[in-house]
């Protein structure tokens, strides 16, 4: 008995509401698409189909296929089906003209008869077999086209597809379409939940990585701020001290690590490690960043090179010696001589090359002369007229607060590039540390 037009169009009907179930679906995208196969194949009479999507670089990918195996088919449309939907990057609408190119050139619902597929796999121009149909639907969200939809009948059917076919495979494809993208974007909302809670967990790991406390000596105060441009940041300092029985000698360091967010943090916490077994009773800070330099080179993990400035202090003589891996040149402000002075000795930045030989230099320092260690973060601050901050100007905040404390001249140069900046996407780490001697 022949089904009634009202039996097709209640049958039709019944495919498309189901397929209108799964835009609100919270299935996985391997379930989705595994329905949407049996209701496009059910909907176009089709015995195989497959789904297009357009990836990240506007390139047509295959992301799921079906297939009503038959085992009456030739040898050769067997072989067809083996290769199949991956064939279809081989198959020519002409002889000029890729198949897939030509569909997303249309852009519109292509139906092909009697198409003949040359034996591409043994490159022979030969026809090897005639799909009796073939046909793309576009899946379009709005505006935006996100793939395409291709049915193949491998045998002649009594009614070839008809407006009212494809009418409902738009329907079922439009309706596709929505829940693919309601798909995409649950799953991007998953990730950017995911990402913001290990973002949140890698900041409390870096705020753990740096000191909780700045130690105190009798000669000499410090003062320290550091405000990452993103939520993970790469700048890092640190305190040691060197000779735990004396208190005498104390090194402080601070780097800049090439990038942001988690790798940067990553490169950080490895880089904390190496530091902190180098400095173990070592006095020279050249032999320290001689020594990390080549655990850096050696390391295929650490791919940047890593600029950075060590200082250790004699809390006694209140003498200096540093050196200077390629950062962000350090000042010395004189107070009695309201000089500055520039801590450029040193070498490449920490990583570059192997057996480096850094050099260090001996400072003496006398009452409230100040060394200012910081990141490029400060003096590149922009406003919104993308002028920075500048190092001239922070010089002269120096000098203006020279009767300052070390933190009270931290929060001093914090406050006025933080209000210079006001208004401008911080696009930089910012890190201050200022050793103040008393």
């Amino acid at each position: 008995m022949l089904a009634t037009i009202e039996d097709i169009l209640s049958q039709k009907l019944s495919l498309i509401n189901a397929a209108r179930d799964l835009v609100n679906s919270d299935l996985t995208e391997n379930d989705m698409f595994s329905i949407l196969g049996d209701l496009v194949l059910k909907v176009s009479h089709a015995q195989m189909g497959t789904l297009f999507l357009y990836d990240e670089k506007n390139e047509l990918k295959i992301k799921a296929s079906w297939n009503l195996h038959s085992y009456s088919l030739s040898e050769k449309f067997s072989e067809f089906e083996k290769n199949f939907p991956d064939v279809f990057q081989y198959v020519y609408y002409e002889a000029d003209t890729l198949l897939l190119d030509y569909v997303k050139t249309t852009k519109k619902v292509t139906i092909l008869s009697n198409f003949s597929v040359p034996d591409i796999l043994n490159n022979s121009e030969e026809i090897d077999i005639v799909i009796p149909e073939l046909l793309f639907i576009p899946l379009k969200n709005k505006e935006q086209t996100l793939g395409y939809l291709c049915v193949i009948r491998r045998t002649h059917n009594p009614v070839p597809f008809n407006p009212l076919d494809i009418q409902s495979l738009e329907t079922v494809s439009a309706l596709a379409a929505q829940a693919i993208e309601n798909n995409r974007l649950y799953e991007q909302t998953l990730k950017e939940k995911f990402l913001q809670q290990e973002l949140i967990l890698a900041h409390k790991i870096q705020e753990g990585l740096l000191p909780q406390s700045i130690p105190e000596y009798s000669n000499f105060e410090i003062g320290a701020f550091s405000q990452p441009a993103r939520m993970v940041g790469g700048d890092y300092y640190d305190f040691f001290t060197l000779d735990k029985e004396n208190n005498q000698f104390f090194g402080v360091n601070i780097t800049d690590i090439v990038g942001k967010g988690i790798p940067a943090a990553l490169i950080m916490a490895l880089f904390k490690g190496i530091l902190q077994s180098s400095v173990k009773n070592n006095l020279s800070a050249s032999e320290v960043f001689n020594s990390i330099n080549d655990l850096i080179y050696q390391n295929n993990l650490v791919k940047n090179f890593i600029p950075g400035v060590y200082c250790i202090f004699d809390n006694e003589s209140k003498k200096m010696t540093y050196t200077n891996a390629g950062h962000e040149i350090p000042l010395i402000y004189y107070h009695e001589k309201d000089e500055f002075k520039e801590m450029n000795l040193g070498g490449f930045p920490l990583g570059g090359f192997s057996d480096v030989e850094y050099e260090e230099e001996s400072i003496q320092l006398n009452k409230d002369d100040f060394v200012i260690l910081f990141t490029d973060g400060a003096p590149e601050a922009y406003n919104t007229s993308k002028q920075p901050f500048g190092l001239e100007e922070m010089k002269n905040l120096i000098r203006q607060n020279k009767s300052l404390s070390a933190q009270g001249l931290v929060d001093k140069l914090k406050e006025k590039i933080l209000l210079y900046s006001q208004g401008v996407k911080q696009h930089d780490d910012i890190t201050i540390v200022i050793i103040k001697t008393k």
